[in-house]
């Protein structure tokens, strides 16, 4: 939206609007030559013709796929399963108590009663991948063997172990060091 006055001469005050909060507000100001002037407005005018044909171009309206549509999609496997995680993970994106978290509940339930054999097979999938990631981070904090006084290696610097804290941390005096430092297990080896 532009708001025009009427200046002395040949020259009009052109001022862009926009709607903030309910009220008009000015962005910006300037004298233009009435040729100008008239460009603008005549652009303006322009764009707002493309958008309102765009927003109201029933290809595009249509063109937005329903929940109903995605289900009947599924052809497969592996479409069930993008279909099932994007919904998940949508449904994730709210709390508990909020709206948005009972639709994505009860379309992940229509999902499972639909497909329960595929249902079961990702439920399987992902607690194997939970597993072998536990099993990743706790068999990488385990002490292998270290005593306090034992000597270790990290890299190519030597020294030996002062103390245990946390779980998966020890406290290291290098040799080249005058005070020790904590270390996590899996950096350091016994020497």
């Amino acid at each position: 939206m532009f708001r025009m006055q009427k200046k002395p001469g040949n020259k009009w005050l052109v001022m862009p609007q926009m709607k903030v909060n309910g009220r008009w507000v000015s962005m910006a100001m300037g004298y233009v030559p009435i040729v100008d002037a008239k460009r603008i407005i005549a652009s303006a005018q322009e764009d707002i013709e493309k958008r309102a044909k765009r927003h109201n171009n029933p290809r595009r309206r249509n063109s937005a796929v329903t929940w109903e549509r995605q289900v009947e999609d599924i052809r497969n496997y592996s479409d069930f399963k993008r279909l099932f995680k994007k919904t998940f993970n949508r449904m994730t994106a709210y709390k508990l108590d909020q709206a948005g978290s009972r639709i994505y509940i009860e379309r992940l339930g229509e999902l499972a009663d639909l497909y329960p054999e595929w249902e079961e097979r990702l439920e399987d999938e992902i607690e194997r991948e939970h597993r072998s990631k536990r099993t990743k981070r706790n068999t990488r904090r385990i002490n292998p063997g270290l005593k306090v006084g034992d000597r270790v290696v990290e890299g190519s610097r030597k020294g030996k172990v002062v103390a245990f804290h946390t779980r998966g941390t020890v406290d290291v005096l290098f040799d080249d060091m005058e005070y020790p430092i904590r270390r996590q297990l899996g950096t350091v080896r016994k020497a």
